[in-house]
């Protein structure tokens, strides 16, 4: 088994030992392919087999394929340390007692890769405490009774990506900003980047166009529904341009008033409850832009394999590579506006290949000058994902 199939790698390790068991999954819908490590001190390695087994069920239920051996190196010496694009998570399972030696090498040895860390422990302990230095600065994640509760967000880490952890507050000042700032305080200590106009909008700037374009950066609107809201242009108008660029959208009703057309009652939490709240919206974001990103890369897919054929068109994990006579394509699939990280990265994989980056374009014009420049500097080709049929085409005659 080519380790490079794999679209996810899930180990475990206690610092200071050799061990590290690992299990690949080929088929569950990342934006690039990611390895995930548990790890922690010996006292910790309860935990860390509990939480690893529950990951093992989330991540199998992900998979059509389910699990797959592995015939690269194995250990912390995994193939994903060196292979480009690949996403490196390190999750640091703390106990009682302050991190060891063994852990603190590792913890910093990683960061010093530019990898990424999230640190977990038990409520009621001090991060401080039992948290590597290194990780006093972030937001660390808790469980209240056992350590499987944070199983879902590991998954929302996994899947979503931390560019895709970005939520927009619609909301009507005169009676919601206290529920607007209470769920942002919820989503902050989730990890999610969170937008209220009350802190970033800066004097002077021209409102709808700013907002507009807020919204189509974010993955997703959670809309704060209460009687000024429902009245509201401003959060009707937020609706409405979740709703025409296919963000995820999610309401919270807290007072029992008329929700707002266009929101399905499915995607609405109406229990004050704050554990409540925070499973909901981790489960409608994870759902939501797993399911955006997925229709998106069948579009791009079929009309590939309409126009090029489908012995052409090679699926990777956040793209296609398509051979034709003339010339190959590496295409990257981006749900949102990409950015000069996206660029970089579909520039280096492409090889001698032409790269292609399928994103929806920001609101700004100032942005979309921005890209077109960035586009031509670095030889990315940048196709909005309302003209995939008309780029498939191109692609097709090898005339892109």
């Amino acid at each position: 088994m080519d380790p490079h199939s794999f679209t996810l790698i899930l180990q475990s390790h206690v610092a200071g030992t050799t061990f590290t068991p690992c299990v690949g999954y080929g088929q569950i819908p990342l934006m690039v392919p990611t390895r995930l490590l548990l790890i922690g001190d010996a006292r910790a390695s309860a935990e860390v087999d509990r939480l690893r087994d529950a990951l093992e069920q989330e991540f199998s239920a992900l998979s059509p394929g389910g699990t797959l051996p592995c015939g690269g190196p194995g250990g912390t010496g995994c193939w994903a340390t060196r292979t480009p694009a690949t996403r490196n998570i390190l999750l640091v399972m703390a106990n009682d007692h302050p991190p060891g030696g063994p852990l603190l090498t590792f913890v910093q040895d990683w960061l010093n890769r530019g990898f990424e860390v999230f640190g977990f422990f038990k409520s009621g302990l001090k991060p401080d405490v039992v948290l590597p230095a290194a990780l006093h600065a972030q937001l660390a994640v808790t469980w209240q009774y056992d350590v499987r509760e944070v199983a879902g967000e590991i998954v929302d880490i996994a899947v979503m990506g931390l560019e895709d952890r970005r939520i927009f507050i619609s909301y009507a000042r005169a009676d919601g900003s206290v529920t607007a700032e209470h769920l942002a305080d919820i989503l902050t200590e989730l990890r999610f980047d969170v937008f209220l106009d009350r802190f970033r909008i800066p004097p002077g700037a021209d409102l709808m166009e700013r907002i507009s374009d807020e919204l189509v950066d974010k993955a997703m609107v959670v809309v704060v529904e209460t009687p000024k809201a429902v009245e509201s242009p401003w959060v009707r108008h937020e609706v409405s341009t979740a709703i025409t660029r296919r963000l995820g959208l999610a309401a919270v009703n807290l007072v029992g008033v008329t929700p707002l057309q266009g929101i399905d009652e499915m995607v609405r939490c109406r229990d004050k409850k704050d554990d409540v709240l925070a499973k909901f919206l981790l489960e409608q974001h994870r759902n939501q832009m797993s399911n955006k990103r997925q229709n998106l890369m069948q579009s791009v897919w079929r009309s590939l394999s309409r126009e090029a054929g489908r012995k052409s068109v090679r699926a990777l994990p956040d793209g296609f590579h398509v051979t034709r006579p003339s010339t190959e394509y590496a295409i990257t699939v981006q749900t949102r506006p990409a950015d000069l990280h996206r660029f970089r990265i579909t520039h280096e994989r492409a090889g001698t290949a032409t790269p292609v980056v399928i994103h929806s374009q920001p609101q700004r014009a100032d942005r979309r000058r921005d890209l077109s420049w960035l586009s031509q500097e670095s030889r990315v080709v940048q196709v909005d994902e309302g003209r995939v049929f008309l780029t498939a085409r191109e692609i097709g005659k090898g005339l892109l």
